[in-house]
């Protein structure tokens, strides 16, 4: 135990860290060291050219998301990959301009010929983090300056009145929930405008400082005005998110998003109507409407299929379609005038047209189209393997299309601005364009395993028109993008989802290919017939095909394996994304056995025609033959260690063999590719719960490249690992229980990761504050930010201590939270943006707390509390500074844990006095009221001096299997996704990120896991018992199996409970609900003394 004088020492040494806020706080508003220059030269127009550099076949077909013209010579077109294409001579020949960034670059906003912004982002390797990007040029694109610091969420929009006075808008956040920023002085501050948190706004457009409209994902929109959010009136949208917004002087503007949506407001965005007449049906529904443009009472409107741009002469009362020549979609339209125009879209495309879109004519990306097209279910199914050699080193144009949504429901937390992410991805393996639907959500648990409720809420939810929803879409899919090839996933016999797109996959390729179906597409919106060559399905790793794609080849042009590749795609997808084979396997789909066309390990093109620089394939860059020999054999030793991996890895004599090995594996890889590979074994560790094999290679992956990007979340990891108190606490008593078991491997290293610390002390102290994005040369001498670093002044030094020089039985909680500290440091020198996450700061507020400095502690909540913004995470964090100070009500759900006298009697029943004291936890689905008496579900919570009580009542639901209680062959870590359960998740340092989890079922079956260690196995007493109405839980769980120590009085922990019905809304204590557990949603459980009644009842 610590002396009073070792604690006080302890906080004096720490109390540097906080002045104004603390290191880890997110920052609304900061400094930019690039300042602008003066306004008079902001002022200045000239005719500066800026140079032009040869484009590479990705960047030539690099989707177009904006274009501007000045005047009748100038203009500006931005897209992915970060092309900035620049004209001079009104278009007839564009130049590539050099950017900064090679991120998706989504907005240009020029004032003069030579000032103008550019904003875009994308989501960092590896972290996951977003990152918005904001380039200025004060010379007509000669050079160009960053002005965001990286300190912004993903940008789709900017917008500026003058030299000083501008808005960017984007994705939010927890750091930042309101994505709407603005500036008066020219980029150098910005500042997040008061508001609510939303999903993530997509589009925006101001008519002046004070007036503005921006919309988003979930049919959002919202006006801007005195620097706040201000919501209009409109009707619910649905699930259809708007894309794209104009706002005109004389109060008109309008809104264009998915199925056609248009809205028309007339009254300065307060209403919004449709306007007298809507696209005709039923070309609404598979018409996604992607920009808009209107001048006076003329407006354009295009999107997915392109192949016609939607125009009114007349405010909206009548539509007449302007066929462009081209299918591809339209992302941008902008009109000079009413009759000269400009659109750029998808694959690099532009159109340009002087009668007011009369005649459009394709300048730039004609006939392009697509090789082959990969249709999926879910986000796990797309490879970008088969991305990374066939459309990454071949050069064929591929995409991949995800059917269903799963941005509703109760994962939709999971799954915002994942499209942005998979579109990234896609783009980094080389693949040309993605598309998610918006139609058919994944909402719900289990419906992905029942067809016929899977079609019955599909049915449900497109208004008893599934098959236009799902057919007709994919005609006018495979019509627009026109690909020789499809490839499918061949379903499981449980996989709904899959089986039901196929079928309606194949039915649309049969009928884009018909001219006399769909006629309705071929006359009216000008998509003609398409005849798709050649379907694939893909297989199991272990099927025989015709295609084969082995992950150890190495791509010639890229000079990586495929896996290699593949990876560095993968890690800015969602971290549930897996793909764990070390080959894939196609066969054609129209022949159970290999046909002799394609033969086996052929390729996918036997047969066809597609050359290099032909409409479906780039032109392909020369293969360096420098040290290819040498990137060969560096290609071989990977495959024979994944194979070594392969067959080793379930052995336990051999697994911890490996980390010995790792010398060997990547002597001689670049950096990157050697970092990816540490970080890819110590997956393959933790997937089979080896901890301290995988806690031993984040460690050395951290210590010899803490410089990349795999290093980020395995710094993250090692951090959380080290911090919280329910891994470590199991860490201890595993010492005790297994002890010789448990001991490290003999071969694990001691790391030292101590120099990297003292080097950013080094740092630190010759002026040197590290910023990622610049070289050491150019290190700004002005402070990047507003908040200070609470590591920089602890003091504690030495290794960090793992492998034979630390046993198991001395790994207390102090130690490993002193390696956290160190770990911490690390973040805070080598991933800024990482560290000013929720996932660091909230484990480092409950580190704090554990070192009894407080103080500081409340200073990372109160970073929280700036704004009016409304979010789980400034929920936890007001939780916190009221358990600090508990006055009034408490800001966050609260459960007084009442301490027992006499021990309930497990039978299911829930009746006894324990039981009749506590207070009813109610469990109900977002947005749904108090149901009376029986229909509501409910769960109770007690303790005494050795157990923690829980207890569920739960109301049976029709349709969903009515199985009783049985305990017969009940084991733990049960297979519960087919029935009726109830978890409880428990967070004892509230740290929120590492918790248990225990969920129960009707049949009173129960799974477990320490956080991601599903070899947890607690002791427990389950009781179940049920009725035709009812089912009901009642677990005894030892406080032992918990925490060193039962929790004090007034002690408090993190708690969450939900209620996961196969086919139905997820139910919780805490909002949102969510069926994959979100600690910030998590309430508080408070230990209290025993009830009046309980005492008397002890005492008679």
């Amino acid at each position: 135990m610590r002396s009073r004088t070792e604690v006080t020492l302890f906080v004096g040494l720490l109390f540097g860290w906080v002045v104004n806020s603390l290191w880890l706080t997110p920052c609304l508003a900061f400094q930019n060291p690039l300042k602008r220059a003066p306004q008079s030269r902001l002022g200045t127009l000239g005719s500066a050219r800026p140079s032009a550099i040869q484009p590479t076949p990705v960047q030539n077909d690099a989707n177009l998301h904006d274009v501007q013209f000045l005047g009748q010579s100038v203009g500006w077109a931005v897209g992915d990959r970060g092309v900035i294409w620049n004209t001079q001579d009104g278009g007839r020949t564009w130049s590539l301009i050099p950017a900064p960034v090679d991120c998706a670059l989504r907005k240009v906003c020029f004032l003069t010929n030579r000032i103008g912004w550019i904003a875009g982002g994308g989501v960092s390797p590896f972290s996951r983090v977003g990152y918005g990007v904001i380039l200025a040029t004060e010379d007509g694109g000669v050079t160009w300056q960053r002005l965001d610091n990286g300190q912004l969420p993903q940008l789709h929009s900017v917008e500026f009145f003058g030299p000083n006075e501008g808005y960017v808008v984007g994705a939010t956040s927890s750091q930042f929930p309101v994505g709407v920023f603005v500036t008066k002085d020219g980029g150098a501050t910005w500042q997040e405008i008061n508001g609510h948190h939303s999903p993530g706004w997509r589009a925006a457009d101001f008519l002046n400082p004070d007036i503005g409209i921006i919309a988003g994902q979930r049919g959002q929109v919202f006006m801007v005005g005195g620097q706040r959010l201000l919501k209009p009136r409109v009707s619910d949208m649905g699930k259809r998110s708007l894309h794209a917004v104009k706002v005109m002087p004389g109060e008109t503007g309008w809104l264009v998003g998915d199925g056609g949506l248009i809205l028309k407001t007339e009254n300065g965005g307060v209403v919004w109507q449709s306007p007298p007449n809507e696209l005709p049906k039923p070309l609404d529904r598979v018409f996604d409407l992607l920009c808009v443009e209107a001048r006076d009472r003329h407006v354009w409107i295009a999107g997915q299929p392109g192949s016609v741009i939607w125009h009114s002469a007349d405010g909206g009362t009548n539509w007449q379609r302007q066929l462009t020549g081209q299918t591809l979609p339209i992302r941008a339209i902008r009109f000079q005038s009413e009759t000269r125009g400009w659109a750029v879209g998808a694959l690099g495309t532009m159109l340009h047209t002087n009668d007011g879109g009369t005649t459009w004519h394709v300048v730039k990306g004609q006939n392009r189209r697509l090789a082959l097209m990969s249709i999926h279910s879910r986000l796990n199914q797309v490879s970008l393997r088969l991305l990374a050699k066939y459309a990454g080193d071949l050069g064929f144009r591929c995409m991949t299309t995800l059917v269903p949504r799963r941005d509703l429901g109760g994962d939709k937390f999971r799954w915002q601005d994942a499209d942005l992410q998979l579109d990234q991805a896609v783009l980094e393996a080389g693949g040309a364009a993605t598309d998610v639907g918006w139609e058919l959500p994944i909402g719900r648990p289990g419906l992905e395993r029942d067809r016929s409720r899977l079609e019955r809420y599909w049915t449900q939810e497109t208004d008893g028109q599934l098959r236009e929803a799902l057919v007709d879409r994919l005609v006018a899919q495979i019509r627009t993008w026109r690909p020789s090839v499809v490839v499918l996933d061949q379903p499981a016999a449980d996989d709904a989802t899959t089986q039901i797109i196929n079928e309606a996959v194949n039915v649309a390729l049969q009928i884009a290919a018909d001219p006399t179906q769909s006629i309705h597409l071929s006359t009216r919106a000008g998509l003609e017939p398409w005849q798709v060559k050649k379907v694939f399905h893909r297989l199991t790793e272990d099927s025989v095909g015709d295609v084969h794609v082995n992950v150890h080849d190495l791509l010639p042009r890229a000079g990586v394996t495929i896996e290699v590749a593949a990876a560095k795609a993968a890690s800015v997808l969602p971290e549930h994304y897996s793909a764990s084979s070390n080959k894939e396997v196609y066969r054609l789909a129209n022949s159970k056995e290999p046909a002799a066309a394609v033969g086996r390990n052929a390729d996918f093109w036997a047969g066809l025609s597609i050359l290099p620089g032909s409409p479906a394939r780039r032109s392909l860059q020369v293969v360096d033959g420098a040290d290819y020999e040498l990137k060969q054999q560096l290609a071989k030793r990977q495959r024979n260690f994944r194979n070594y991996v392969d067959k080793f890895l379930d052995d336990k004599r051999h697994a911890g063999q490996l980390i010995a090995q790792l010398n060997d594996v990547v002597r001689g890889l670049p950096k990157d590719e050697a970092a990816i590979q540490l970080w890819r074994l110590a997956q393959n560790y933790r997937e089979r719960g080896r901890w301290q094999l995988a806690e031993s290679t984040l460690v050395q992956l951290v210590e010899r490249f803490p410089d990349q990007p795999a290093s980020q979340p395995a710094m993250r990891w090692l951090f959380q690992w080290w911090n919280s108190a329910e891994v470590v606490w199991q860490r201890t008593r595993q010492s005790g229980v297994r002890g010789k078991q448990m001991k490290p491997d003999p071969r694990a290293v001691t790391n030292n990761i101590q120099l990297q610390i003292q080097q950013a002390f080094e740092d630190k102290r010759n002026g040197q504050e590290l910023n990622p994005n610049t070289t050491d040369e150019e290190q700004p001498k002005t402070p990047q930010l507003e908040y200070r670093d609470p590591f920089k002044t602890t003091n504690r030094t030495g290794p960090l201590k793992i492998g034979e020089t630390q046993q198991w039985s001395d790994a207390t909680a102090s130690h490993w939270n002193e390696q956290a500290l160190e770990m911490g440091k690390l973040i805070r020198k080598n991933a800024k943006p990482l560290s000013t996450t929720p996932a660091i700061q909230f484990p480092l507020a409950s580190l704090l707390q554990k070192r009894q400095a407080n103080n500081l502690a409340e200073g990372v909540y109160r970073g929280y509390q700036r704004g009016t913004n409304a979010t789980p995470w400034k929920r936890a964090a007001a939780g916190e500074l009221w358990l600090a100070n508990p006055v009034n009500l408490s800001p966050t759900p609260i459960v007084q844990c009442q301490r027992t006298m006499r021990r309930p009697h497990l039978d299911g029943l829930l009746s006894d006095d324990c039981w009749q004291d506590a207070k009813e936890i109610p469990l109900r689905a977002d947005g749904q009221e108090s149901l009376p008496g029986d229909a509501a579900a409910f769960a109770l919570i007690c303790y005494d001096s050795q157990y923690l009580y829980f207890g569920a009542s739960v109301p049976r639901v029709t349709g969903v299997p009515d199985d009783r209680p049985f305990y017969e062959g009940r084991q733990h870590d049960a297979n519960l996704s087919d029935f009726d359960r109830v978890s409880l998740y428990l967070d004892i340092d509230r740290d929120y990120t590492t918790f248990y989890s225990l969920h129960f079922d009707q049949r009173g079956w129960a799974a477990e896991k320490c956080w991601e260690d599903a070899s947890w196995n607690p002791k427990m007493f389950i009781a179940a018992d049920g009725d035709d109405s009812t089912w009901r839980i009642e677990v005894a769980i030892p406080l032992t199996e918990l925490a060193p120590m039962a929790p004090g009085m007034s002690e408090a922990w993190a708690m969450g409970i939900t209620r996961t019905t196969p086919g139905q809304d997820i139910q919780s204590w805490t909002q949102p609900a969510s069926q994959t557990p979100r600690p910030e949603t998590f309430g508080l459980l408070q230990f209290s003394r025993p009830s009046t009644r309980n005492r008397v009842s002890q005492r008679n």
